[in-house]
């Protein structure tokens, strides 16, 4: 009956030698051991092992109180039982507790813990707030979730963690902005690096009608441009150049392609980093003008030389009323 009581306690904890006349010694061992680890767990919860801890210790003191009432114990064990009693239902306490706060939201933004640990960069925090399982995908009040908020500070062992735990990689804010977005606007090259090889979408547009490569231009992140392009350049694969042409061609909600956009913000670096990616200067706008006509239209007067190299014909008609880059240089007084 002994050895059958005592056998989950042994396998739950430390394998003991059990022996009929030291059963009392072992019972008031067995109670100290877990009340000091309930101590230790009062005073410094661990993530990794706390839930496992209390549930081990709940049964074991069940056990224990059981056997004490049948072996007849001393009030010395006794009172072991009582304070190992008090400190799991302390601990229960504050396990609770601490588990809410980390899936708790802040009323007036909506972060979460995980949100604003993510911010920081807390990655060990992280793995142990994702251990509880919490709505990974939470969107704040600004729509941007735990991967949005590492991606704009650049944090790159977060974001494989996030991606890892089933992230939703192309997930956008209340502007339209992915998480590669807020990677590229900020200017985190290896964070961009990461969310491509993980397989984000670049042909999503925000609000504005921008995807990935326009907020490139926008941000004269050059480097980036190619970063996202050469990564989808293959010369043996069709569907790979298909791909890039479809970047390239990609159109805001103004009717601009990133080209275009390289023109009008005067982006010189944008410019060649395009074109030597393929982007086609021939392409006009809503107005009918090419990329000759706009460099005139906006006096980008250094892509201009740059455009002529790739352009054959110069002198070939825009607008609605069918000018010439010159005449519209003329006409918008550049």
């Amino acid at each position: 009956y002994i050895e059958s009581h005592f056998f989950k306690i042994e396998k739950e904890l430390k394998s003991y030698i059990i022996v009929e006349d030291e059963i009392v010694r072992l019972i008031s061992a067995e109670i100290n051991q877990e009340l000091e680890k309930v101590q230790v767990l009062c005073q410094n919860l661990n993530f990794d092992s706390a839930g496992v801890i209390i549930s081990r210790a709940t049964l074991t003191l069940s056990s224990l109180q059981y056997s004490v009432a049948v072996l007849s114990a001393t009030a010395h064990e006794r009172e072991y039982i009582k304070k190992a009693k008090s400190l799991l239902i302390e601990a229960q306490s504050r396990w609770k507790k601490e588990t809410s706060e980390l899936t708790s939201c802040d009323p007036d933004t909506g972060h979460s813990i995980l949100h604003k640990c993510c911010v920081s960069g807390n990655f060990h925090r992280i793995e142990k707030i994702i251990r509880l399982k919490p709505d990974i995908n939470h969107q704040d009040n600004f729509g941007m979730s735990a991967l949005h908020h590492a991606a704009a500070h650049g944090h790159d062992d977060c974001i494989k963690l996030l991606i890892h735990h089933h992230a939703i990689v192309d997930l956008q804010d209340i502007d339209g902005c992915t998480a590669l977005v807020l990677a590229i606007k900020a200017g985190h090259s290896s964070s961009v690096r990461i969310l491509v090889q993980c397989g984000a979408a670049k042909l999503i547009s925000d609000k504005n009608g921008f995807c990935a490569v326009h907020h490139c231009v926008l941000n004269d992140r050059s480097d980036l441009i190619e970063e996202i392009l050469w990564g989808e350049i293959s010369p043996d694969s069709k569907e790979q150049c298909s791909k890039v042409a479809k970047l390239l061609e990609h159109r805001d909600f103004r009717g601009f392609t990133p080209l275009m956009l390289a023109i009008i913000h005067g982006s010189l670096s944008a410019g060649v980093a395009l074109l030597s990616c393929g982007a086609d200067p021939r392409d006009k706008d809503t107005e009918g003008f090419n990329s000759l006509h706009l460099a005139a239209k906006f006096g980008a007067v250094d892509m201009i030389p740059l455009l002529h190299s790739y352009l054959k014909e110069t002198d070939c008609p825009g607008g609605m009323l069918g000018s010439s880059a010159l005449m519209t240089a003329c006409d918008y007084g550049k």
